[in-house]
This record gives C-alpha cells, structure tokens and sequence, in this order.
C-alpha cells in the first residue's frame, strides 16, 4: 500500500511510502536536516498546484526527484488517500497480489507455472510442491492408514519424493545425489538450458504418479519402459495445439475528424516521446464547429515513468489550456 498524494497535508516526506514506481516507496536520499514529521505539502506550491522544482531538485537524489516531479498533481486539491501500487486504479484485487508475489518469488514452484504443459500437470506440480498429494507419509499423519511405509520396498516412508525418485534412472543424471525434496529436485530442472527438459520432467512425474495410482487401485499400469516416450508425445501434442496460424493483421480504420456540435468546441491532444533526451512533447489544438483553428500549442515537459501518467498530464495540460484561452 502506498500513498496517493493529493494536497500532501497528510502524508509525512521521511517516514511514509508515497514514491510510486520503486520497489520500497520510501525516500532514501540522505535529508538530516528534515525533521521527521515534515510533510508533502512543503515540497508543492499551492497557489500553482504545481511541485517546487528547484527545491524537490536540490533536497533529493536525482533519480527520486525525477519520480516526484512526475507524481501528477490535481487542481481539484483532493485528500490524501492509501491506495494499492499495484494496480492503475489503485484497488486492491487478487489477481495483482499474486502477480506481485510471482515477481518476487523466483523459487521452483512458483516459476513451474511458466512451463510449457498442461494445466492439469501445473496444478500437480503446485500441489506436490505444497505437499498436498495424498502419499503414504501424509496419509498416515491424517490417521487414514496404519503405516507410511513404501508398499514395494517396505522400508522408506513414501513420500512424494521417494514415490519417484528410484522408479527411472534419467532424473539421475541432472538431479542432485540425493536431493532433500521434490521441490530441490524441480530447482535442479528449472535451471538446466536444455530445452523443454523441465517439460518433460514434470510430465514424467505425473506419468510416474499415475501409474502408481493404477497399480493402488488394481488397473493396468503404464510400463516405466515407455514412460519417457510417452511424456516426449504429451510435449509434442501439447505444443502442436498451441500453435496457431498466423492471420495478417487487418490494416487500422482510417480515422477522421469530427466536428463537435454546434457552438461547442473540441481540443485534440496528443504526445511524443524523446528517448535519447528524456523528455516529451505533448500538442494541443482547439477548434471550433466549422474546423476552424480557435487556438494551438505544443511544449515539452519531463518524461513520465508510464503511458499512464503521461496521458494523465497531456490531458490536463490540455483542459488548461482551454480554460486559458476562455473556453468554459
């Protein structure tokens, strides 16, 4: 959660998160001499609505003040408000937590969602990754069978690892000596730059799974003999049905200008963006029923750090300019 600025009144510099666009939102630019509760409203100048360039320049990093002089700033003058920084409209969903959280987590069995399989077969490596198959081992600490030892070799307790690990020799040749999970087991795939060996490691595992599952319930099991080539046929499918046929794009609609109605005006804004010099241009152009030109203007200002933002500012850089030339 971070704060959206609006008069800055409520919002501490030092001690608050109000920097949108960085991973901890929090100014780290050395400032001793700001005491701790000095607040946002100190850096805007209220008659403008407008940041104090030169101050927020000189009391900050360079880069931190590059994102506060692109904080847009309301000439509605609204409270200052908590939002979610994680989503455009500043509400927090679901949706965007876990993709926070996929970012953050470059373990094994987050990034196993990326593979090239089944759903199915992701949501089984989630769920063997979680512990949250029903192996001996968990089966017993649920009180729902007597032991949870391994029913071939009568020793091992079976759990989702050892319910694998001795059935092929293959994993044994990228795998750890003995690794302590299945999840350490995944790492040891995810990182190999063979292609498509993750893909058919997992799809191995939940080949192996079920045909454990057959051999519990008295169906006939699939031969380990030809449980490689049968998870190198499940990739093959697979990726065949994912390949769509490329269609031309249609070329865009020619679009025209609409005249507003009448004893109305209408202003046009748009904006560019200069990569090597860090900044934007924007224009703007009013004009009246009959298309005539009523007023036009074009000025560069800093780039923003997203399309968003910049459409944001274009579009209000726009309404007051209208109301300057005194349309109302």
């Amino acid at each position: 959660m971070v704060w959206c600025i609006g008069i800055g009144e409520a919002v501490q510099i030092k001690e608050d998160w109000w920097l949108l666009g960085r991973a901890n939102c929090f100014v780290i630019s050395p400032v001793p001499s700001l005491a701790p509760d000095v607040n946002i409203s100190s850096l805007i100048d209220q008659d403008r609505v407008a940041w104090k360039t030169k101050v927020v320049q000189q009391m900050f990093l360079p880069h931190e003040a590059d994102i506060i002089l692109d904080i847009p700033l309301s000439i509605r003058r609204p409270d200052d408000r908590i939002i979610w920084a994680h989503m455009p409209s500043g509400m927090f969903t679901t949706c965007s937590a876990y993709k926070m959280l996929v970012s953050c987590d470059t373990s094994s069995s987050v990034g196993h969602w990326q593979l090239r399989v089944l759903n199915k077969i992701k949501n089984f490596v989630w769920r063997i990754c979680n512990n949250a198959l029903p192996t001996m081992v968990n089966l017993y600490r649920h009180h729902i069978i007597p032991s949870a030892s391994c029913a071939q070799c009568n020793a091992l307790p079976r759990d989702s690892l050892h319910a694998i690990w001795s059935m092929l020799e293959w994993f044994h040749q990228t795998a750890p000596p003995h690794p302590n999970s299945f999840s350490e087991l995944l790492a040891s795939f995810m990182v190999s730059r063979e292609e498509f060996k993750a893909e058919i490691f997992v799809i191995i595992v939940w080949l192996l799974w079920n045909r454990c599952n057959a051999i519990q319930f008295g169906r006939p099991p699939l031969p380990v003999s030809s449980i490689c080539s049968k998870a190198g046929s499940y990739l093959q499918e697979f990726l065949k049905a994912q390949t769509e046929e490329l269609v031309p794009p249609r070329p865009p609609p020619m679009q025209y200008w609409r005249p507003p109605d009448p004893h109305c005006f209408k202003v046009n804004f748009d904006a560019v963006v200069f990569l090597c010099s860090s900044l934007a241009g924007i224009s703007v152009i009013v004009r009246s029923n009959g298309g005539e030109v009523v007023g036009a203007m074009s000025s560069p200002i800093p780039m923003a750090q997203s399309v968003a933002n910049l459409e944001a500012l274009v579009c209000l850089k726009a309404i007051q300019f209208a109301l300057e030339i005194g349309l109302t």
